[in-house]
This record gives C-alpha cells, sequence and structure tokens, in this order.
C-alpha cells in the first residue's frame, strides 16, 4: 500500500471543511497522488526505457562503429606485419643464401688446400717409398752379389771335393781292377 503523501493540511483548511470533511479531502488528495504516482512511474519507466533504448542504439551504433574502425585497423596491422614478415623473410633468405655461398666457398678453398696438401704428402711418401725401394733394392742386390760370391765358393769347394771324392774313387777302383785282375789271374792258373 501507498504512502500517504499529506497527512496534515493547513488548520484554516481544516476548519472550513471539518473533520470529516478534512479526512475525505486529505484521502482524496493522498488517492489523487497515488493514481498519478502511478502514472507517473509509468510515464517516467517508459521514458527511461525510450532514453535507455535510444542510448543503447547510440552505444550500439557507436560500438559497430568503433568494432568496424578496430577490424580495419586490425586488418591494416596485420597486413602491414605479414608485409613486415614477409620482408623479414625475404632478408633471412637472402642472409642465409650469402652464408650458405660464402660456406661453400670457404669449403671448396679448404677442400683445395687439403687436395693440395694431399698431393704434397703423397708425392713426398711416392719420393720416400722410391727412395726406400732403390735402397731395398741396392741391399737385395749386394745381399745376392754376397750370396753369389759365397755360393762360387762353396761350389768351388765343393768341386774340389767331388773332383777329390772321384779321384779317391778312381784310385780305389782302380785299385780294385789291379787287385781283381792280380786276384783272378791267380784264379787262372790255380
Amino acid at each position: 500500500m501507498a504512502m500517504p503523501i499529506f497527512r496534515r493540511i493547513p488548520r484554516k483548511l481544516e476548519e472550513i471543511l471539518g473533520d470529516n470533511g478534512t479526512n475525505e479531502f486529505v484521502d482524496f488528495f493522498n488517492d489523487s497522488f497515488a493514481a498519478n504516482e502511478e502514472n507517473i512511474v509509468e510515464l517516467v519507466s517508459n521514458r527511461f526505457d525510450n532514453r535507455l533504448s535510444e542510448e543503447l542504439n547510440t552505444f550500439r551504433s557507436e560500438y559497430k562503429t568503433d568494432l568496424a574502425d578496430l577490424r580495419a585497423e586490425f586488418k591494416s596491422d596485420l597486413a602491414a606485419l605479414r608485409t613486415e614478415v614477409k620482408e623479414d623473410i625475404a632478408e633471412l633468405r637472402a642472409e642465409v643464401k650469402e652464408d650458405i655461398a660464402e660456406l661453400r666457398a670457404e669449403l671448396k678453398e679448404d677442400i683445395a688446400e687439403l687436395r693440395a696438401e694431399l698431393k704434397e704428402d703423397i708425392a713426398e711418401l711416392r719420393a720416400e717409398l722410391k727412395g726406400d725401394i732403390e735402397e731395398l733394392r741396392t741391399e737385395m742386390n749386394e745381399k745376392i752379389s754376397e750370396l753369389r760370391t759365397e755360393l762360387k765358393g762353396d761350389i768351388a769347394e765343393l768341386r774340389i771335393e767331388i773332383h777329390k771324392l772321384i779321384s779317391a774313387q778312381t784310385r780305389w777302383m782302380l785299385g780294385a781292377i789291379i787287385a781283381l785282375t792280380g786276384i783272378f789271374s791267380i784264379i787262372v792258373k790255380l
């Protein structure tokens, strides 16, 4: 229930209206103001709803505009970022290609140096091997000469011994033949 707006009215009016009239007059005002209060609340509520709708529409419109601006700005920033990233990637590719080219050049130089060193080492090794082979040949030829000389001496000694043995054998054979001839002549004479 609504709270009464008027509780008391001025005294002169109260004297004119009397107690009953005063109560009825106060009730009338209170009922009128209560009815008006509902109308005023409804009117204020409608005005508030309308104002709120207008503010919301304005806010939505501003929000949509701001969102569209933000999207456009974001797209622009994103496009700029893409461009920057593409440029950075292109620069990085160029740097990597340069680094690879430099590395290839360095590797080629190192390989060429290594080949030259290997050729020198191989040439030195060949020269050393040729020297060692020559020394070995010389040593082998000396050894072969020594062996030939020793073999010649041994063969000469062996020939001398063979000749001595043959001569001794021949003497024995001649002695045996002479002895057998003598024995045979003795046997024949007998």
